[in-house]
């Protein structure tokens, strides 16, 4: 059916094709259509991709149990993933870390305290930090403006723990008030 929805994209197609294709299928009809050596490529990795699942089954089928130690795992294929991503702005981090370093003289998770330049040193630390917006990205209308105030300093840990928490996703001061609950005990 899919190479069906392609034939009705296909201009140099002289029958219809099936029409009831999506947006993706454009999507992906306008990122190979012109390029055959990138299509050559990626159905060559899709297949090479196929073919190892396939043997690593079988593999796996006639193999007794494995020590936990012994266990293999695939990885390492290559993918083709189109998404959409809502934008953000990386002049907007930039500027949420100069300030707080302005104000603070150090970029300090707001949820557990972590300090990177005590723990990891100046050389791995200074500087380093992530940003978590407050508001889910994913929620924001095109051409929202994002305040300073908008954002948090957040360590790694902290920053998937708040986007972890969905449907509805923890503030910053509620992630904080689970930390510091759990610790006194």
């Amino acid at each position: 059916m899919k190479l069906g929805h392609f034939l009705a994209l296909d201009p140099n197609y002289p029958g219809a094709g099936l029409k009831h294709g999506n947006k993706l299928d454009h999507e992906v009809w306008n990122a190979f259509a012109h390029d055959i050596e990138r299509l050559r490529l990626t159905a060559a990795t899709i297949t090479k991709s196929i073919h190892q699942i396939a043997e690593n089954r079988t593999a796996y089928a006639y193999a007794s149990e494995p020590d936990e130690d012994d266990s293999e795992f695939p990885e390492g294929r290559l993918l083709t993933r189109l998404h959409k991503r809502k934008e953000r702005s990386r002049k907007a981090i930039e500027q949420k870390k100069k300030h707080v370093l302005q104000e603070t003289g150090k970029l300090i998770c707001e949820a557990c305290d972590f300090d990177f330049v005590h723990v990891y040193g100046t050389q791995l630390g200074e500087g380093f930090a992530e940003c978590h917006h407050t508001f889910p990205v994913s929620e924001l209308t095109p051409n929202h403006r994002t305040r300073l105030v908008d954002l948090a300093i957040v360590c790694a840990n902290c920053h998937r723990m708040l986007h972890r928490s969905r449907p509805t996703m923890l503030s910053v001061l509620e992630l904080r008030t689970i930390i510091q609950g759990n610790c006194r005990q």
